[in-house]
């Protein structure tokens, strides 16, 4: 009984690791970039599943790694995928020529930055930016640029705190 004990509590290790490493995680929110939809502090669930078994999509949510650093991650939301067009004329979000106004905080935006002029996106890129987007550090800003398919982490569920 003991033999068969151990080997639950191992089934058990493995499957929460499994979980943690490719199933969800959460992380939480810093800064201001995110509000109205998360704030300072917040603890949200990050999907990783989902991007490894399909793409990210325009308005997701999603957790990415900012550079090489393998524990940095930052959130945002997905507003260019692979081909699109971008750009930011007279305090205006444009795709592909069409205003973006899915969210009020992206109709009045003070700083272009690297989308004052027209960024395509590659196969493999992603624009994105906070939904305070007048309080935010996104692929506007070369520190940050577009985002690499390869560091996509994952989809953002659900705010659990």
């Amino acid at each position: 009984n003991v033999a068969k004990w151990c080997g639950q509590i191992l089934i058990v290790i493995m499957l929460a690791f499994l979980t943690i490493q490719f199933g969800v995680q959460t992380l939480t929110v810093r800064g201001e970039s995110l509000e109205e939809a998360y704030s300072d502090g917040d603890v949200v669930l990050v999907n990783k599943l989902i991007y490894k078994i399909s793409e990210p999509k325009r308005y997701d949510m999603a957790a990415f790694r900012t550079g090489s650093e393998d524990d940095h991650y930052s959130i945002k939301r997905v507003m260019g995928v692979p081909g699109d067009s971008i750009i930011i004329e007279d305090g205006i979000l444009k795709i592909n020529g069409e205003t973006v106004d899915a969210f009020p905080a992206f109709s009045d935006i003070n700083y272009a930055g690297l989308a004052s002029e027209e960024i395509v996106l590659g196969e493999d890129e992603y624009f994105v930016m906070g939904d305070n987007c007048n309080n935010s550090e996104d692929s506007r800003v070369a520190s940050v640029g577009n985002i690499d398919r390869d560091n996509m982490i994952g989809k953002v569920q659900l705010k659990l705190r």
